[in-house]
């Protein structure tokens, strides 16, 4: 009859010694070793922590109706897989999965009552409860936060040692000699206690089990507490990990949101583009519509920029390392932005098939790049080109072609030092402000204008030749200059003088044309000059003819 049972259970054996590999149990057992009690125990733990092992086929003989029984169909495996599938399934809480260990383990063996406790994760220095479904709420309040040693109790020192403990008599044993009293009066009696591990082999907690006589676990007891703390370090550490998971992710939907960055792949085969909720939020679109048709992405980059992107045909998808471009994107709100997109093909197939990789919008960094390039090429007063890029603008010209038609017309401000030292320096900038805007509105949208000096200004005439017509453009300038400008409350107008020099009749060079037109110029400023003092000494005669007369 023994050997029958045993011929019974040889195929379950050989697939619960394969279970058990899984476990990371030490020294896995082997068919010989488990009666099929134990056999039966141990199946209906891992139903009970949802291990999905595919035993449904083992049939076993009960060592007590000695009948065989078809153990996936049973009402408690069944049931309590489901119940632990569908607790993960949810992300139900630690301590939910736990009790349904520790109820499995008990309906097992009915006369035992068992608890889980965890070490706190920070300190490693106390046990924490976690399960007990059946030991009164008290009990488990009071022995929460017990503090590990080498002779607390049962669990505090299977903790502590990393060992099981085992306590026959708790009205006897030391260990329990400061809480004996607390313990016995629940009835219990007796102890043992399996610590529970990670797969490193350091301690998670510890898995007791508890009887109300005095009394020594048999070796197929202890089995099973060992079998239930590795399904327990299991689950922990399974969840543990799917939290860390969890935490993860919001952390790098924080980081994404706060960086404004986000993670894309595209599916070439299913032309789809996945994105992660932080790009999604930068994308304007629904933090729940998270996947996207290529052809419905690539709508959104402008028509310039879409031969930088992996959409530019198999070829470039058979590009190995880390890629980078950057593009701009139109997005729902009208919004140009610009991105900086780094990604790798998946590899495995030539031409890709997949791609991954990291998205951020550089938009305010493009920005302040031009702002430094227009500082850089600018005057910062007025937003001319300043004397540098006047001289680029000019070497650019003329270096095109040898017969390059260019006029350029130099304009000094007549009178402009008196304004600063009669109205103050801020009077002073808002008139080159207001020349500055005066000579702009002036002259053709092809032409140049420059500020190279404290009231000097460079007029770029491209393609005039004729005298007549550069004359024509400075004096249009210099009478917008004239314009009534309100400086502090007082109406002034500002005169100026110009110097005009032609490209091939005048000079051939940047700096000759310059040299001659500003020489041209300050004639001007003599004449204006002469006139003034004209004016003033008329001016003078006239006033002591009125006081002879």
């Amino acid at each position: 009859m023994l050997e029958m049972r045993r011929r019974h259970c040889r195929p379950a054996a050989a697939l619960i010694q394969s279970w058990l590999v899984v476990a990371r149990l030490p020294g896995p057992p082997t068919g010989g070793d488990l009666s099929p009690f134990e056999l039966t125990a141990v199946l209906l733990i891992a139903a009970a922590a949802g291990a999905g092992l595919g035993l449904r086929a083992a049939a076993f003989r009960s060592p007590k109706t000695g009948e065989s029984e078809e153990l996936a169909t049973s009402s408690l495996v069944t049931e309590t897989e489901r119940a632990m599938l569908e607790l993960v399934a949810n992300g139900a809480p630690l301590a939910a999965v736990l009790d349904t260990l520790t109820r499995a383990i008990e309906r097992i063996s009915p006369q035992s009552s068992c608890t889980i406790m965890l070490l706190d994760e920070v300190h490693r220095r106390r046990l924490l409860m976690a399960s007990g479904p059946s030991l009164p709420q008290s009990y488990l309040d009071a022995a929460d936060g017990l503090e590990i040693g080498p002779d607390v109790g049962s669990c505090g020192s299977a903790a502590y040692r990393n060992e099981t403990t085992i306590v026959e008599d708790i009205a006897t044993d030391h260990r329990f000699a400061a809480a004996r009293d607390f313990v016995l009066s629940y009835g219990l009696r007796s102890c043992w206690s399996q610590p529970i591990r990670d797969s490193k082999g350091s301690v998670l907690g510890t898995f007791a089990t508890y009887r109300r006589v005095a009394s020594r676990p048999r070796p197929q007891e202890l089995r099973l507490a060992r079998v239930a703390g590795q399904l327990a370090g299991n689950a922990i550490e399974r969840i543990r990990a799917q939290r860390a998971l969890i935490d993860a992710v919001r952390s790098l939907n924080l980081a994404e949101t706060a960086a404004r960055f986000g993670i894309w792949e595209a599916d070439f085969e299913r032309d789809t583009v996945t994105i992660s909720s932080g790009l999604a939020a930068l994308l304007e679109r629904p933090a729940a519509r998270c996947e996207l048709s290529r052809t419905e992405f690539e709508a959104m980059v402008h028509p310039d920029d879409r031969n930088a992107l992996w959409s530019g045909g198999e070829g470039s998808r058979r590009a190995t390392g880390t890629l980078q471009a950057e593009f701009r994107l139109t997005l729902p709100s009208g919004a140009l932005h610009w991105m900086r997109s780094q990604w790798m093909f998946v590899p495995g197939s030539k031409p890709a098939t997949r791609a991954t990789g990291a998205m951020i919008d550089i938009t305010s960094e493009r920005e302040m790049l031009l702002e430094t390039m227009r500082r850089a090429h600018h005057d910062s007063l007025t937003g001319l080109l300043n004397r540098a890029s006047l001289y680029e603008c000019l070497e650019r010209l003329i270096g095109t072609r040898r017969d390059c038609a260019l006029a350029l017309v130099y304009i000094d401000l007549d009178l402009f030092k008196e304004i600063n030292d009669s109205l103050g320096h801020a009077a002073g900038d808002a008139v080159l402000q207001h020349v500055a805007r005066q000579i702009a509105t002036s002259i053709r949208q092809s032409d140049l204008a420059a500020r190279i000096g404290g009231d000097e200004f460079v007029i770029v005439l491209p393609g005039v030749s004729d005298p007549a017509e550069a004359r024509r453009s400075a004096v249009a300038a210099t009478d917008a200059i004239g314009a009534p400008v309100n400086v502090g409350g007082r109406s002034l107008r500002v005169e100026a003088s110009l110097g005009i020099s032609i490209y091939g009749r005048d000079a051939g060079d940047t700096d000759s044309l310059l040299k001659i037109a500003d020489e041209s110029m300050y004639r001007m400023k003599l004449s204006h000059r002469r006139d003034r003092v004209g004016r003033e000494q008329a001016g003078l005669t006239e006033d002591a003819a009125s006081r002879c007369a």
